[in-house]
């Protein structure tokens, strides 16, 4: 019974050590994973030049970016864009065939869904290349080949 007890007093401590370093919140991950991202974004896009023989040209800025960030940037694109009177007539066309219902919230349906749906990004604009934070790590190298393969083609 007392090696019961000493185990089972030894499986606490452990236990309760797991617990407290898993509680506490770490930077390096957060580190490591930036690190780690950069490095693979450096590792597709020469790839993907050797593989289309287009030269990099110049540095690209890398990040990974949440869906408040993505979204921010997309109602940036959308206002720098805008013309008022071509979205409006495209609307109240699209009204007029019975495609959309009168007073149907398009533009901000549209944010939503790309918001959502956004894995990746090359903006030309400023030359630089995001993913979405909630990319699935299996997924990046693929999101990142295809954004990669725009960059390069950007002239």
């Amino acid at each position: 019974v007392r090696h019961c007890l000493t185990a089972l007093l030894w499986f606490c401590m452990a236990m309760s050590c797991a617990c407290a370093q898993r509680a506490q919140p770490s930077v390096a991950p957060a580190a490591a994973a930036n690190a780690e991202f950069l490095k693979a974004a450096d590792e597709v896009l020469a790839e993907m030049s050797k593989l289309l023989s287009l030269p990099v040209r110049e540095p690209l800025k890398r990040s990974v970016r949440t869906k408040e960030e993505i979204r921010a940037y997309l109602v940036r694109n959308m206002h720098e864009d805008r013309d008022d009177a071509k979205i409006h007539a495209d609307v109240r066309t699209l009204e007029l065939l019975g495609l959309l219902p009168k007073g149907y919230p398009l533009e901000q349906k549209l944010l939503d869904l790309l918001t959502q749906q956004i894995a990746g990004v090359y903006d030309p604009k400023g030359r630089e290349f995001f993913i979405a934070a909630s990319t699935e790590p299996a997924e990046q190298r693929v999101i990142m080949a295809h954004e990669l393969t725009h960059a390069l083609e950007d002239r």
